[in-house]
């Protein structure tokens, strides 16, 4: 991928962050510019019902409830 802003070659970061709720990025970042483009976020949280798969892509939202039963 190309930036928009400076026409360098963009590189492409995945970051994993850990607390209470769980979230990966997938974004291309220009190493020259700085510029930065989201392509996608998953977050994954456990509430009391169950667990709950968050996808946000650039142009939609996506939400996947789970139910876990535990024996």
């Amino acid at each position: 991928m190309v930036c928009p802003r400076c026409g360098s070659k963009m590189m492409y970061i995945i970051e994993a962050e850990g607390s209470n709720k769980r979230r990966i990025r997938y974004y291309y970042r220009c190493p020259v510019c700085g510029y930065k483009l989201e392509d996608l976020a998953v977050s994954i949280e456990h509430n009391g019902a169950g667990v709950v798969i968050e996808v946000l892509e650039t142009r939609r939202r996506v939400r996947y409830p789970l139910n876990i039963v535990r024996r």
